[in-house]
């Protein structure tokens, strides 16, 4: 904790840029062979659609009808997506691991062919909204921080990828539900089979993806 604490005001000025250039890195990448596998695949995950209908699915298989609803209002929403490309979805410091030739990117879980903003919007919103459990002082005095670390990292990336990729406005905020979508279904996973972790990210953000996909 102490080492953490020291290398905070480096972390606070690097750490937006630093995400900003893996996603652009990573979204400059050509995404057709990687489209071309996925599709080839017994169940297709190459796009966002995709991605919202099996977390639907899974909500209806939790008896979750509000999760349900919402995931159906986003399948009516999606705005266009002109450029797909790869994108990771679950891009966050801890995501990352520093080597001798650069930081790597692991846990590719999430990952598809997409609209950039799956990625930027997940990051943004995670920076925005840190999952780590702070006392409710710590917590409010910790928000302005965490919310200027994502207004830095989101005009960082959009500085970087102006030649290769764009995400406005109403394509973030849209993807910004969809991932709030993905975090409560998991807790709905979880509910239902009785298996709650004793601790997760998730269990701190929980209520912003209530608010985000308006449910109760």
């Amino acid at each position: 904790m102490r080492t953490i604490v020291g290398q905070f005001p480096s972390l606070v000025r690097r750490l937006p840029d630093q995400l900003a250039s893996i996603a652009v890195q990573l979204h400059a990448l050509d995404p057709e062979p990687l489209a071309a596998e996925l599709e080839a695949l017994d169940a297709p995950m190459a796009t966002t659609a995709g991605f919202i209908e099996h977390q639907t699915l899974l909500a209806l298989l939790y008896e979750r009808d509000d999760l349900v609803s919402a995931g159906q209002r986003l399948l009516a929403s999606e705005p266009p997506c002109d450029r797909p490309v790869i994108t990771h979805g679950d891009l966050h410091p801890f995501n990352l691991l520093l080597t001798a030739d650069g930081p790597v990117l692991i846990d590719w879980t999430v990952a598809r062919v997409a609209h950039p903003a799956f990625t930027v919007a997940f990051t943004e919103l995670m920076l925005a909204n840190p999952p780590l459990p702070l006392p409710r002082a710590g917590a409010a005095a910790f928000r302005p921080v965490a919310r200027n670390l994502a207004r830095r990292f989101l005009a960082s990336y959009r500085r970087q990828a102006a030649p290769i990729a764009r995400v406005d406005d109403e394509q973030l905020a849209w993807h910004r539900k969809v991932h709030a979508l993905r975090i409560l279904v998991e807790l709905a996973g979880w509910e239902s089979a009785g298996e709650r972790p004793m601790s997760h990210p998730w269990f701190v953000i929980e209520p912003v993806a209530r608010r985000l996909l308006m449910v109760e």
